[in-house]
């Protein structure tokens, strides 16, 4: 029997490593036995790039899908051929932004296998709107009608119109607020990683349309966490809220009727941004051929549609395979229509030699961003979201020109 090494991240128990949940089956298939070892969030980038630095880590990993061309470019990752790729079902099997990170421009190599998708999207009470005279149609569909739709509950009296984070830290921020930046049209790096469009017009325009829902907070909604906001939503104590598919768990524990029977799903204006996680083989992995041959048989186990929809219901996530998704069952039922739009019409981050290193001092630049817009109610938020991006900007374009 071959013995398997495989890193997976994540700060909660996944149902990979119940071994009864996929792996079990896998082991009696091809007489692989796999080791599992399981990294939280925080600390998996630091171990994944000691693993990438010095070697001796695991035959292959679970990784965060914005990761994956930073090891590309370290060149510390095995590449899957264009038969492997067509041997899973092809490019075409998947959604098309769960390849962003892993694929180069013209190129039909990968290095990195998607495994799941993740998205943010818009929970709502249709009630409220209604009782607010808003079409709940167009409620969402872009930063301006959100912003009016925000104002509109809290001219009816509605309390907490729109609950957001604002207790810091909260790394998905610039996840959520990127949907906005790119509606806008604006980046924050070119499609080649080689320019910093941060502080850009474009992109300073979509990231103030964004913080201007902050502004419309009431007092008592301005020092919440996620699960704060998701649990005052699903609590019946505000109108709307963002969501990450990770938090369909939350949702099933609902048991406020006036919640459940109301409940509504948009997804983000703008262009919305697509993670999620891929399954990657080191290159250290080819010196041992017993190894990369298993490596390689359990990358297809788990790209199978079956084994992807499995793995999504278990994990509460989205399968990265079209034909998985397709035989899902959500709740609420649109909440799939949501999934496969933003699928099909978001993006990912363009990502360069300097990605990681920009994307760590933009979310703790948005944190401080958030207390300033919150705490400082007379500068114009596009003064404030200026005054700290220009500064990171050109920080950054100095880091990438040498």
């Amino acid at each position: 029997m071959t013995d398997l090494n495989f890193s997976i991240y994540g700060d909660q128990p996944t149902v990979l490593e119940d071994p009864a949940f996929l792996l079990d089956d896998f082991k009696r298939q091809y007489n692989i036995s796999v080791n599992l070892d399981r990294m939280s969030f925080e600390e998996a980038w630091p171990k994944l790039v000691n693993v990438a630095l010095h070697g001796g880590g695991p035959h292959l990993s679970q990784i965060g899908s914005i990761w994956t061309s930073t090891l590309m470019l370290m060149n510390v990752l095995r590449q899957f051929s264009p038969a492997e790729i067509q041997s899973m079902g092809g490019v075409e099997a998947f959604f098309a932004p769960t390849w962003a990170n892993s694929i180069l421009s013209g190129d039909s190599s990968a290095w990195g296998i998607p495994l799941y998708a993740y998205i943010y999207y818009i929970l709502y009470r249709r009630d409220l709107l209604h009782q607010a005279g808003i079409d709940e149609k167009t409620a969402f569909e872009s930063a301006e009608a959100m912003q009016a739709t925000v104002e509109k509950l809290s001219a009816a009296g509605i309390k907490s119109p729109f609950l957001l984070p604002s207790l810091k830290p909260f790394a998905a921020r610039i996840h959520i607020s990127a949907s906005w930046i790119w509606g806008a049209r604006g980046d924050f790096m070119s499609a080649d990683g080689q320019e910093v469009l941060l502080a850009e017009p474009a992109a300073l325009k979509g990231l103030s349309a964004f913080y201007r829902l902050y502004r419309a907070l009431s007092p008592a909604d301005t020092n919440l966490g996620y699960d704060d906001c998701m649990r005052r939503f699903l609590a019946g104590d505000a109108a709307a809220v963002f969501c990450g598919i990770g938090s369909q768990t939350l949702i099933d524990r609902c048991n406020v009727r006036s919640v459940l029977d109301n409940l509504g799903v948009a997804p983000l204006p703008g262009i919305p941004w697509v993670g999620g996680s891929n399954l990657v083989i080191w290159n250290e992995t080819r010196m041992f051929p017993a190894q990369e041959k298993a490596a390689l048989t359990l990358v297809r186990f788990l790209a199978d549609a079956q084994a992807q929809k499995d793995y999504a219901v278990g994990q509460k996530v989205i399968p990265a395979r079209v034909e998985a998704l397709a035989g899902m069952e959500f709740d609420p039922p649109q909440l799939k229509e949501v999934c496969d739009r933003s699928l099909r019409t978001g993006r990912s981050y363009n990502a360069g030699p300097g990605w990681m290193r920009m994307l760590s001092e933009l979310r703790y630049r948005l944190d401080v961003i958030t207390k300033e817009i919150l705490s400082d109610r007379e500068t114009e938020v596009e003064k404030i979201v200026e005054n700290h991006l220009i500064p990171v900007a050109e920080k950054f374009k100095l880091l990438i020109s040498h």
